[in-house]
């Protein structure tokens, strides 16, 4: 990764971007909507990685797909805007802000080699519900393959 684009990622971490509820329901929205509409490919990636064309393997892409839709579907649905609203504007009518919660910053994922869509799209889209910035690294299959 570049010096520029951790430069880039240690900014919105300090400018506090990902903290705002609206920003990430429309993150986890995107991620959701980009997962429908590229289900055919995904599946076929999934299939691919397994390396296996039974249908018993079928059964296992598309349960590791859906087992991913729903996380980010429940993941989106746990980001309630009007409390957050509130819970916001406690400190400025002189109330405390008790169960105030707020993400890491920045977090690094490193996503298995088994289920490698779903080690990698349910952390990240746990990071963005908690509000946090994300650098994924992905490790070469090839050089994995190698070793065996």
């Amino acid at each position: 990764m570049s010096q520029v684009r951790v430069q880039q990622l240690c900014a919105a971490v300090i400018d506090g971007r990902t903290e705002n509820v609206r920003y990430r329901q429309n993150e986890l929205f995107k991620l959701h909507e980009t997962l429908i509409t590229s289900s055919r490919d995904i599946l076929s990636a999934i299939s691919a990685d397994t390396n296996v064309t039974s249908v018993d393997a079928n059964f296992e892409c598309e349960a590791e797909y859906y087992l991913c839709m729903n996380a980010v579907e429940q993941l989106y649905s746990s980001l309630n805007f009007e409390r957050a609203l509130k819970q916001e504007y406690l400190v400025a009518n002189g109330a405390d802000n008790k169960e105030r919660r707020i993400g890491k910053g920045l977090v690094l994922i490193r996503p298995t080699t088994h289920t490698r869509f779903y080690s990698t799209m349910v952390p990240i889209a746990t990071a963005i519900a908690a509000g946090n910035c994300i650098c994924l690294e992905v490790r070469p299959i090839i050089s994995f393959l190698e070793r065996i």
